[in-house]
């Protein structure tokens, strides 16, 4: 097999796996290059491997490999062959994918300058290059300037290709997504129905693809608010189904009408009435077509059973899903019947029917069909609603018969009902009446009374009481010293390495509020005692450094973090090790670092060298925590695929040795739902959230789980369940606000609904949002922290989004100055701030034009309207002609 297509790639992985199947290409490379290295057999069997590591998401390594192909197929063939110019292509691609779109697009704009030279500005490649460019420029969120090149692909293709290629149409298509991205419906609008003229000449009025870019124009207008016409647009296209039926296109196109109409209700344009309506006749019409067990039937039925959930008609709702469960009992799977019975039950708990809910799950218990794996499902189900309700002990019983130490699930399912059964709020409850004593009464217990409390509130994100309870802390110990010459007991505070360890974590609770130099000065006189006292290598010195370096970048001095956190790595992985877990925060926190910095190269190097130090690791608990920094790094590197399979087995094994409620444990679940997300299918992340979620308890970690709440909604809404998603951001929101409304974490949450709601195009409560944040950023974060930046160039975007674009180009003017003063110059942010100042100008200079045109003209009848006519009329009545001729000629110059 030479391997030179993709089919017989796709071939050999279903066959083989992937280890095997690199494995294999590795010896092909081995053998092609025995006879000569370098020769175009071993160029092509290094194009195939660079093409698989391409397919399995090894972005970086194919980009790495494309580069090698390029330069040995110069060698061979020259730099302007066409085998050297296409790996160039695959590099580019490759490369972008890896995360360095900016590189890519450097690189592209290299390439198609060499392609045209050798091919022409109409050839294939040249075209596909120029494709690429548009879609890097707006991955890269530079709107205008990907809309201009956009333009003139679509412009080159029309005078190549003819307007009625299909590369022609997909170029309009281009032209409507960035519009429609950029929130120029109008422009989006317009490119749509170029095509559409095109498709019904090319492939006719009532094809799948004439129809389906119908959807699209009838979708836009309803986010352009015309959703008369929007709803003109579906009646028409659902008539023409009628005679020319596409049962997929179909589901489509009423599940978009219904996506549309929610927007209208939303707005207030549409009432709920209507929406009720478009809901029951459009599950009507797709189950008279379809039938009733359809897929597509049934998931209507469930979005309109959640409509009622979320408009409080749970009544109506359980009736919904009791149907449902006719349906999914008829035909559909174990996992179907049980994820409905918990939909049933969780309504039956809004109503209160608590015992009844509990029976739901304990009937499917009974169900003959179900396999013994699916009513452990149900029984695991049942457990967690018994702790829903404050039956711990029940649940635990349950999860103890189901769990064994090889299944890593029934594990985490015990160690759910454990935690629910013990919170970070339950502990601060516990200690809080204790506090009293132990400020009044200097014991050992109770300055552990108050360092308990401390790490709770910080735990909880309450800095601002974790400070306090820091500061009362060291005044405790500091009391207890019996010494009373001050430098004396200043001395023995210095060597004391309780206080020592209070003073770090106070000065960490000052970097979290905001005042680094207050934290950055005491972290340097703990760092001095310390190494006094504990000596250079100790691991509290160590730890010190860290919280200095970490300081010194949460305060923006990038260079000095830099330079510390490598510092630190040295001396980490010389007193530790490479694979211990302290050194490899400090992998992560100089990676970090130096992509701050903008130095992605050395991001890369030194997360690359970590992985080589790594090795596989030992058995137990030391091989699950390489396997789990692995991930770690393997997804800081964007290699998802690999970081998913290391995070798995992390948790397998975490849970086996040290037990599911162990937090390396739930580190490593979450890790698997993330790399989910991140390999690119919103659908699976849901899910894999929705597996992980109900499983963790909301009290314990209260921002923690409204991050991950957060990251459900962002799966969600890239799902297309618009709906659902806004209902957990909102959840996540609250939950943040709740504890810590001032964390980084709160503030983010917020701003994304803000972006959401900007994609909907509801910019005017976009902008709320936006402004809301911006004040409480420029009071937390203080006035130029980037973060606080971003959410006045978010206010101004909406502005200029709502066509405001006097108040829009005032916002930009302010924003503008200090942007490039605090980020630079030629930050992203910055140019990005710059060029949609650029934007709302233009139409402000037309209006000032039409202005001053307008002024000149009114002061021009003001003068007219002001000349005294009638005394001219009547000297002039009174002048006789000689008179008047002589005044006339004295007038231009030539009387005597």
């Amino acid at each position: 097999m030479s391997f030179d297509s993709r089919e017989e790639l796709l071939q050999l992985l279903r066959s083989e796996g992937t280890v095997r199947a690199l494995e294999i290409l590795d010896e092909h490379i081995a053998t092609a290059s025995l006879s000569a290295a370098g020769s175009a057999e071993a160029t092509r069997a290094l194009a195939a491997k660079a093409a698989l590591l391409y397919m399995i998401d090894r972005d970086g390594e194919a980009a790495d490999l494309w580069a090698q192909v390029s330069r040995q197929w110069s060698v061979l063939n020259g730099a302007d062959s066409a085998e050297s110019l296409g790996a160039r292509v695959e590099w580019v691609l490759a490369t972008a994918f890896s995360g360095e779109q900016d590189a890519a697009l450097t690189e592209s704009t290299r390439l198609l300058a060499d392609i045209e030279a050798v091919a022409g500005e109409d050839a294939v490649e040249a075209f596909r290059v120029r494709e690429i460019r548009v879609r890097l420029t707006a991955d890269l969120n530079r709107y205008p300037q990907a809309l201009e090149m956009a333009h003139d692909l679509r412009d080159r293709r029309l005078a190549a290709l003819g307007p009625l290629h299909p590369d022609t149409v997909r170029s309009h298509r281009i032209v409507a997504g960035i519009a429609s991205t950029s929130g120029d419906y109008e422009a989006a609008l317009e490119s749509y129905r170029a095509a559409l003229i095109a498709l019904e000449q090319s492939d006719g009025p009532r094809a799948v693809t004439t129809l389906d870019l119908r959807e699209d124009v009838a979708y836009l207008l309803g986010l352009l608010g015309r959703y008369g016409d929007a709803e003109i647009a579906y009646t028409d296209l659902l008539d023409d189904l009628r005679t020319h039926p596409h049962p997929d296109l179909l589901g489509t196109i009423l599940r978009r009408r219904i996506v549309i109409t929610e927007r209208g209700e939303m707005e207030g344009a549409l009432s709920g009435d209507t929406l009720d309506e478009v809901f029951t006749s459009s599950i009507a019409r797709l189950t008279a077509e379809a039938g009733a067990g359809d897929e597509a039937v049934i998931l209507m039925r469930q979005r309109w059973a959640a409509r009622l959930i979320d408009t409080l008609r749970h009544a109506r709702a359980l009736e919904e899903y009791r149907r449902l469960d006719d349906l999914i009992s008829q035909e559909g799977t174990p996992d179907d019947i049980l994820e409905n019975r918990d939909r049933i039950a969780f309504t039956l708990r809004t109503l209160g029917a608590t015992d009844e809910a509990i029976a739901t799950f304990q009937a499917a218990l009974d169900i003959p069909e179900i396999t013994p794996a699916s009513r452990d499902v149900v029984r695991r189900r049942l457990a967690m609603t018994l702790t829903d309700v404050g039956r711990d002990d029940e649940a635990i019983a349950i999860l103890r018969e189901l769990s064994t130490p090889e299944d890593a699930a029934s594990q985490n399912d015990l160690a759910v009902a454990y935690i629910r059964a013990d919170r970070y709020v339950e502990a601060q409850r516990l200690l809080e009446p204790l506090r009293a004593q132990a400020l009044t009464e200097n014991t050992p217990g109770n300055r552990r009374v108050l360092g308990n409390l401390a790490l709770i509130a910080c735990e909880l994100d309450q800095h601002d009481r974790a400070r306090n309870e820091w500061i009362q802390l060291l005044r405790s110990q500091m009391a207890d010293i019996d010494v009373t010459d001050e430098a004396r007991r200043q001395r023995t505070a210095d060597a004391d390495p309780d206080i020592l360890t209070t003073r770090h974590n106070l000065a960490r609770e000052h970097e979290h509020l905001g005042d680094y130099d207050l934290a950055i000065a005491e972290l340097d006189r703990v760092i001095e005692a310390r190494i006094a006292a504990q000596g250079p290598d100790s691991t509290e010195a160590l730890s010190s450094r860290s919280a200095r370096a970490w300081t010194a970048y949460r305060a923006g001095h990038l260079e000095d973090a830099a330079a510390r956190f490598r510092a630190l790595l040295a001396d980490r992985t010389r007193v530790f090790g490479p694979e211990d877990p302290r050194t490899l925060d400090t992998v992560d926190n100089l990676a970090d670092v130096e992509r701050a910095r903008g130095n992605t190269e050395a991001s890369s190097a030194v997360v690359a060298e970590s992985l080589a130090s790594l090795g596989e690791g030992a058995a137990g608990l030391s091989g699950a925590r390489v396997s789990l920094r692995r991930a770690i790094l393997l997804a800081d590197q964007r290699r998802f695929a690999d970081a998913l399979l290391a995070f798995r087995q992390a948790a397998d094994t975490f849970s086996e040795v040290a037990g599911p409620t162990h937090p390396e444990t739930l580190q490593a679940r979450r890790g698997v739902a993330d790399a989910v997300f991140r390999i690119g299918s919103p659908a699976e992340s849901v899910a894999a959230y929705r597996e992980v979620m109900p499983y963790l308890d909301p009290d314990a970690d209260p921002l923690g789980f409204a991050m991950l709440q957060g990251r459900l909604a962002q799966g969600l809404f890239q799902n297309g369940d618009i709906e659902q998603s806004m209902v957990e951001q909102r959840a996540a929101i609250a939950r943040a606000t709740a504890f810590a409304p001032d964390s980084a974490d709160a503030l983010g949450l917020r701003s994304r609904l803000g972006r959401r709601l900007t994609i909907l195009g509801r910019h005017e409560e976009a902008e709320a949002i936006y402004r809301a944040v911006a004040r409480d950023r420029a009071r937390v974060l203080g006035p130029t922290h980037r973060d606080t930046l971003d959410s006045r160039s978010d206010v101004a975007e909406a502005l200029l989004a709502r066509k405001r674009y006097w108040a829009a180009s005032r916002a930009f003017k302010t924003l503008v100055p200090v942007m490039q003063r605090e980020l630079g110059v030629d930050d992203r942010d910055t140019r990005r701030a710059r060029s949609k100042h650029a934007e709302a100008l233009k139409p402000l200079t037309r209006r000032v034009i039409g202005v001053l045109i307008l002024v000149a003209l009114v002061s021009l009848l003001i003068l007219v309207a002001l000349f005294p006519w009638g005394n001219l009329a009547a000297e002039t009545q009174t002048m006789a002609p000689a008179s008047m001729l002589a005044e006339a000629i004295g007038d231009v110059g030539f009387g005597g």
